[in-house]
């Protein structure tokens, strides 16, 4: 069995109702799941781009739920593009959940 990899990432700073497109590298993963939250306004930010649970009030607040899925052989290594769109200003952060995998 080949190893699960998946990366995800997208631009910093998006306008609320634009459309963002998500870059997902994606290594031997044939489904997962990926997660958008939003970080409560009393969240702890630090440096503008890292969020940390343990220092924060309130749990951050699931946003979206995404299946993500491929037909390709293992081992393969692709890079696959998802839209979403943010409604709300705010901090968001991106999550992914490869135990639901095929493999």
């Amino acid at each position: 069995m080949s190893q699960l990899k998946v990366w995800i990432s997208t631009k910093n700073v998006v306008i609320p109702g634009d459309t963002v497109d998500i870059t997902i590298k994606n290594e031997n993963a044939n489904k997962f799941t990926l997660y958008l939250y939003r970080i409560p306004d009393n969240g702890q930010i630090y440096y503008s781009s890292f969020y940390n649970k343990k220092e924060s009030k309130d749990s951050p607040i699931l946003v979206l739920t995404k299946e993500i899925s491929t037909d390709s052989v293992i081992p393969f290594s692709i890079e696959q593009h998802v839209q979403i769109t943010i409604e709300q200003p705010g901090y968001y952060f991106l999550s992914t959940d490869l135990n639901g995998n095929d493999t």
